[in-house]
């Protein structure tokens, strides 16, 4: 009884173990991967960017939108908009998103 039991825990291990996945299971993962990557980076193309530059441009977009709103109700003066809507598009080359 001891036998089959310490039989019946070992036996698992040693087919797990002797069946690892080879080089062709890996190849096929790896096209798997690829073939993912590219279909996001198709789609990401199509939609204007990857999901998390695309809130970043928003939010650059609110901020002219907001100071743009600012400007028309006479809240600051024509040379400070000017000024800060030159330096929020300059952080946004900067940064990459524009």
């Amino acid at each position: 009884m001891i036998v089959r039991i310490g039989t019946a825990v070992v036996s698992p291990a040693i087919f797990f173990a002797a069946r690892r996945p080879g080089p062709r299971a890996a190849a096929l993962a790896g096209l798997v991967l690829l073939d993912i990557i590219t279909l996001n980076r198709r789609r990401w193309r199509q939609a204007g960017g990857p999901p998390w530059a695309y809130a970043a441009r928003e939010g650059t977009r609110s901020a002219e939108a907001t100071l743009a709103q600012r400007f028309a109700e006479g809240d600051i003066e024509e040379a400070e908009y000017r000024a800060r809507l030159e330096a929020l598009r300059a952080n946004r080359l900067e940064a990459g998103n524009g």
